[in-house]
């Protein structure tokens, strides 16, 4: 398809997400996602640069910081419980996880529990690392205290004060 004739197939697949999702209506329960919000905060903002429709900036600017994080503690739950017990170390390797999506990844809870005080040593730890060619070597891995976990809440704020210290205003 090409450019010029798939804007008003994009701009009308666009603006009834918009009615459906609640942005342009006032819907009683308004079908929201944070994987199509930012979807569509991106296709909005793509919109408006190649048109400079202001209503399209309006619609990609209609999401606001608490509806994001309330997207995100109740459609990810479980992502939300694991970045809420991964814990990095000053190198931004991962120490501990909860994540059944990285088996083998840092210390075992046990171990955590011994070490997730630390200040500023180092600790290692020796694994057996079977994911390059030639086959399984031991390698160590040393990790720097102290131990922190990432924020995505917390991000998100910073981010919005970023964009709203450029001048881009929530409506």
């Amino acid at each position: 398809m090409k450019k010029e004739t798939s804007k008003p197939v994009v701009r009308e697949i666009m603006m009834e997400f918009a009615h459906l999702t609640g942005l342009l209506s006032s819907r009683e329960k308004p079908r929201r996602y944070l994987w199509t919000d930012a979807f569509a905060v991106c296709n909005f903002l793509t919109l408006y640069q190649q048109t400079s429709d202001e209503r399209y900036k309006y619609l990609a600017l209609r999401l606001t910081l608490d509806e994001l994080c309330t997207i995100y503690r109740i459609q990810f739950p479980v992502l939300r419980q694991n970045e809420n017990d991964t814990w990095y170390d000053q190198n931004g390797r991962i120490v501990f996880t909860v994540s059944k999506g990285l088996p083998g990844v840092g210390f075992s809870r046990s171990e955590w529990n011994e070490i997730k005080d630390m200040k500023s040593e180092n600790v290692s730890r020796t694994i057996t690392d079977d994911t390059q060619p030639g086959g399984p070597r031991e390698r160590t891995i040393n990790y720097t205290a102290p131990f922190d976990r990432c924020n995505r809440e917390a991000d998100y704020a910073a981010a919005w004060a970023a964009f709203e210290k450029r001048g881009v205003k929530q409506e």
